[in-house]
């Protein structure tokens, strides 16, 4: 499973999040094209190498240098997003995040969102912030995001309301349900699209899972603080963890065309594995024990196809975790044709192991025997 990780240890703002996704592409120079492409009219951007305290990363500097102060609706901020040439995908996310930035200035003004004026957080480099990162975490295409905990600093900050406490009042709103913390960092490390960012990209907060590592991001915010001032990102495979349920019964009376026939339907309604193993039941029959595994929530609906399917009068339940590496499928050049390889990485183990349908049909395509192509198989 593809796990992207965000470490908010110092906030984080709309750029930053766009810096550190642009340092996860694996082609940084399609990357910067893609972003320069979807920038809306008067947007201007520049990708700058920096170091914070030591750590180095990316600047994104966003701006509009011929807008003054403006007061955008919802509905203004919506056709900024709509007159970008980003993919549609990219602009129905960014304009999700701008429905949350409404629902919380709207409940902290107590007003609806129609009537919501949005000031900092509507200038074209805000808007900009949440489309770029929206577009490049739609690229990278994460299967599950987790967001560590969010620093939103400390001291007051200046914004058309005048100067309020950290952290402002749409950022507290928006961070309901999101572990969230102070410090002493005397400035506003949590801006509202970068919370609004989290709270619609994450599927969960906390620690740093455990992942095989493939590569990180870091983002830079524009100040320089006594900490590093970094948004990090981590990509990776993460091992799955999940409880199982292994249903076993003993089967004396089936034929072995029976009990096949039961294995076959028990995986094609989705078990994880079905096996048999030979055993010998009271007065010295010969019999076999049928073992169906399942994921725990599906445990009633797989003992009712093994009594359905089987002979049984009654079945044996165990309750167990599983663990498994991440899987990945990719089609590879060998001597004998492209095939399809599995790949697991997790734990430091990496296994890769061709398809053994590939496999035979390389081999009566080259006359030679299985156990050949797949020993001389590997990948070029």
């Amino acid at each position: 499973m593809k796990t992207l990780y965000v470490q908010c240890a110092s906030g984080i703002a709309g750029n930053m999040l766009a810096a550190a996704l642009y340092e996860l592409a694996p082609d940084r120079a399609a990357a910067e094209k893609a972003m320069r492409a979807a920038l809306p009219e008067k947007a201007e951007m520049t990708l700058t190498p920096t170091e914070r305290r030591g750590v180095l990363g990316t600047y994104l500097s966003l701006t509009a240098p011929d807008e003054g102060h403006v007061h955008r609706t919802l509905g203004d901020v919506y056709a900024v997003i709509d007159s970008s040439a980003a993919p549609d995908a990219a602009k129905n996310r960014a304009k999700a995040v701008y429905a949350r930035i409404a629902r919380a200035e709207a409940q902290v003004h107590g007003t609806d969102e129609t009537h919501v004026h949005f000031h900092e957080v509507g200038s074209l480099p805000a808007i900009t912030g949440v489309l770029l990162s929206c577009l490049l975490f739609n690229t990278l295409a994460p299967d599950r995001t987790v967001f560590s905990a969010v620093n939103l600093g400390g001291g007051s900050v200046k914004c058309a309301h005048g100067t309020l406490p950290v952290p402002a009042p749409a950022v507290a709103e928006l961070a309901k349900g999101m572990p969230a913390y102070g410090s002493d960092a005397e400035t506003e490390l949590c801006t509202v699209t970068g919370a609004a960012l989290a709270a619609e990209l994450a599927d969960a907060f906390g620690n740093m899972p455990a992942l095989f590592v493939r590569n990180t991001g870091c983002g830079a915010g524009k100040r320089d603080l006594p900490r590093a001032n970094v948004l990090r990102a981590f990509v990776g495979e993460e091992a799955e963890e999940e409880t199982v349920a292994l249903i076993c019964c003993n089967l004396d009376d089936m034929t072995g065309e029976g009990i096949g026939f039961a294995c076959e339907r028990l995986m094609a309604e989705g078990a994880l594995d079905v096996w048999t193993a030979p055993v010998q039941m009271k007065k010295g029959r010969p019999a076999y024990t049928l073992f169906c595994l399942c994921r725990s929530r599906d445990e009633d609906k797989f003992v009712g196809l093994v009594f359905r399917h089987t002979l049984t009068a009654g079945v044996r339940i165990h309750t167990a975790e599983r663990r498994t590496l991440a899987r990945q499928s990719e089609i590879l050049t060998t001597p004998y044709g492209e095939m399809r390889f599995k790949t697991c990485r997790g734990y430091g183990a990496v296994r890769r192991k061709a398809e053994a349908d590939d496999v035979a049909r390389a081999a009566l395509a080259h006359d030679l025997p299985f156990f050949y192509v797949s020993d001389n198989g590997a990948p070029s």
